[in-house]
């Protein structure tokens, strides 16, 4: 018995020296821990799954082997605990267990019962959606992996493999109907038979779609022709077609360059396939309609940015320049050279197009020319265009008397117009759309204002209106612009009749006082010596006594000589 116990006491110390050394070894060296994970790894750092939207899952079917759509990370070694989460990127989930998976979006539609349906990524309380559909997003995520306080870390690539499958079959293709040898023309056709060869669906607008679901309309058939053509390095670009003959109202084909010559693509009829497509030359680049025995241009569609109008094509003589001409192209046009054999340009023909530097008119045309890059027509009474890329301050040419529809229209970077001596009439639209213009002064010569005539130049600040204007039409200004005018002019009665500010003045009137006095010839006086540097844009402009463009001593004795009643 007594033996037993000594034998159990030898134990116990000997225990707890163990326990003692432990502890002292423990609290010795903190680094080392008998209960940290060591010979850890994770079994990727770097994996890609794989995702599928609805829109394509029935069309596609079961991916391939290797296209995982999740991934199971673990960790090798031992550890006591283990947390799997996200530490960057919203494209995965992961479980408790490290089975790593593609977020997924559900969307709940709605029928609005006018033939469309909303969607939402709530459900609507009490209401059963008509669909459910799901979407995923692609891009990185890293996943972290913290086991015993110890952090590993793993990149997930979230990819749509619908993408793959079209590459694939657009490869496919290319492998067995194009070769080296043959010429632009001939790969060009032979990538129009491919796409012709889908059925016309309207359900589906791109090419991914209309190589997985085997059809679309004519934005994916454009588009697929352009894709292919950019694989081969052709060059090539979507056409905006609606304004062609038959054409439905958002048609689109592709303008092709081969080997320098311009061809138009077009498979995108209404059809079953294999379906009608058009593959020829293109004009150079210009859409025409018959007009008085010669051609009018209604869209421009080359490659050119300096664009030399040709005198006639097929043998018919270019006659006429249809509005929005230029608008529809890309690149659009910084330069445009008009023959002789134009004889009529609409009021819009010019419009819209913010790259044009300069329209050089042959001085051979009969109906206009050109002052500096500025149309106008030939006998220089009328200002047609000024070209969008125009930049600072422009002066209307002397001698002219109408500012036609349209002459100066988004003009971004126009900072200041001077209208001369001379104009009687700005008409519809005359100057417009010119966000930087902030005042206008009119010349005593004008009589009448078309209607909207300086409409939405949203930062236009104010006007002056002279007496001599009659007739005023509707909209001429936004209302947040400041008419200045004569007490019981048009301008007021115009300005009260559309809840425009109105401020009475008159040409002269450099201190804003509404009466012409010796003392604006002495505010003037001061500010030609650089004593007064106050006046505001408005107060330049109604100094400029003698409407030439500059505020000078001229304009403060031509003022004295009216007072004195010297003409």
């Amino acid at each position: 018995m007594i033996r037993t116990q000594k034998v159990k006491s030898k134990a116990l110390k000997t225990i707890s020296m163990v326990l003692v050394l432990t502890m002292a070894l423990f609290v010795i060296s903190p680094a080392v821990s008998v209960s940290a994970a060591t010979g850890n790894a994770l079994n990727s750092e770097n994996e890609t799954i794989y995702y599928v939207d609805d829109d394509y899952a029935e069309a596609i079917g079961a991916l391939p082997d290797g296209y995982n759509t999740s991934f199971q990370f673990s960790l090798s070694g031992t550890y006591n605990t283990i947390k799997w989460s996200v530490s960057r990127g919203n494209t995965v989930t992961i479980s408790e267990n490290g089975l790593v998976e593609p977020v997924i979006e559900t969307w709940y539609w709605y029928n609005t019962g006018n033939g469309y349906s909303i969607g939402m990524t709530t459900k609507q309380d009490g209401k059963e959606p008509d669909k459910i559909t799901h979407k995923y997003k692609s891009g990185e995520s890293t996943i972290c992996c913290t086991a015993d306080g110890k952090k590993y870390y793993a990149t997930v690539n979230v990819s749509d493999y619908s993408d793959i499958y079209v590459q694939n079959e657009i490869n496919n293709f290319l492998s067995e109907k194009i070769n080296d040898s043959m010429s632009t023309y001939d790969k060009v056709n032979a990538i129009c038979k491919y796409v012709a060869g889908f059925n016309y669906d309207y359900h589906y607008s791109s090419y991914k779609a209309m190589v997985i679901c085997k059809g679309g309309d004519c934005w994916a058939s454009s588009y697929l022709i352009l894709h292919l053509c950019d694989k081969l390095g052709i060059n090539a670009k979507l056409r905006y077609a609606a304004h062609d003959s038959g054409a439905g109202s958002g048609h689109r084909n592709v303008i092709v360059d081969v080997d320098g010559e311009i061809y138009v693509a077009d498979a995108g009829y209404y059809t079953s396939a294999p379906r009608y497509y058009v593959f020829q030359k293109f004009n150079d680049g210009y859409s025409l309609k018959s007009t008085n025995g010669g051609y009018s241009i209604y869209q421009y569609d080359g490659f050119d940015q300096d664009v030399t109008i040709p005198s006639s094509i097929n043998g018919k003589n270019i006659t006429a320049i249809s509005d929005l001409a230029f608008y529809y192209g890309s690149p659009k046009p910084t330069s445009i050279y008009i023959p002789k054999t134009i004889t009529s340009i609409s009021d819009q023909a010019l419009s819209f197009v913010s790259t044009l530097q300069k329209v050089t008119v042959s001085a051979d045309n009969p109906n206009y020319c050109d002052i500096n890059g500025v149309v106008y027509t030939k006998d220089k009474s009328t200002m047609i265009a000024l070209p969008g890329a125009y930049e600072g301050k422009y002066k209307i040419a002397d001698g002219t008397k109408t500012i036609g529809s349209y002459a100066v229209f988004g003009v971004d970077n126009l900072t200041d117009v001077f209208v001369p001596n001379g104009v009687t009439t700005i008409n519809a639209n005359g100057i417009v759309y010119s966000d930087k213009l902030e005042t206008i002064s009119l010349p005593p010569t004008v009589t009448t204002l078309g209607e909207k005539a300086f409409f939405k130049n949203n930062n236009l600040k104010s006007i002056y209106i002279p007496d001599s204007v009659t007739s005023i039409g509707d909209s001429i200004v936004n209302k947040n612009t400041v008419i200045y005018g004569g007490k019981g002019s048009a301008a007021e009665k115009y300005a009260n009749e559309n809840e425009c500010s109105f401020v009475e003045t008159k040409l002269g009137d450099a201190n804003l006082d509404g009466n012409l006095t010796i003392a604006d010839t002495s505010k003037i006086q001061r500010y030609i010596a650089q004593f007064d540097s106050s006046l505001d844009k408005m107060q330049l402009q109604l100094a400029d006594y003698n409407h030439d463009g500059v505020v000078d001593i001229h304009d403060a004795t031509d003022i004295q000589r009216t007072l004195a009643g010297i003409k």
